[in-house]
């Protein structure tokens, strides 16, 4: 049996040696209601992270069912959408592997497309542009970050 999981230069080790895939998780992670796009990275790192991009329509209405008050870009810094984002990482990743999983992620409201270079024609996510224009957020998911609970150690 052949089984293609993505292509093989999409594919990187973690620190601990063990090599991720990331197109069909993130194609997994991409039937919640509330992502548009995700991309995994984690190349030579202890584990993976995720950037989101919020479908902010579904986010919206949900919103309002809880009774959050803030709206548009403001609500990627609610807890609530935090544990909400948390919650549908483990329902949609469930199936794949510990190391594979996503340990933390960041929020944003800017899509990838093709017009700032971050898809390419044939809508593929272009890792490189995307790690350059959002490197620094990437980096910080790495650190000591108390808020979250969350820690390079873990």
């Amino acid at each position: 049996f052949l089984f293609i999981t993505g292509r093989i230069k999409e594919q990187y080790k973690l620190e601990n040696g063990k090599y991720v895939v990331p197109s069909p998780l993130e194609d997994q992670l991409k039937l919640s209601p509330y992502i548009a796009s995700i991309m995994l990275h984690g190349i030579n790192r202890p584990h993976n992270v995720a950037l989101i991009v919020v479908e902010l329509e579904e986010l919206e209405a949900w919103a309002r069912k809880e009774g959050l008050t803030a709206r548009g870009k403001e609500l990627l810094r609610e807890a609530k959408v935090r544990e909400l984002y948390r919650s549908e990482i483990d329902k949609y990743g469930r199936e794949f592997r510990s190391y594979e999983r996503v340990v933390d992620f960041e929020l944003i409201a800017e899509d990838f497309t093709v017009h700032n270079g971050m898809l390419t024609p044939k809508m593929s996510v272009r890792r490189h542009a995307v790690i350059d224009r959002f490197g620094p957020q990437l980096d910080s998911l790495y650190s000591v970050r108390p808020e979250r609970g969350v820690s390079a150690g873990l």
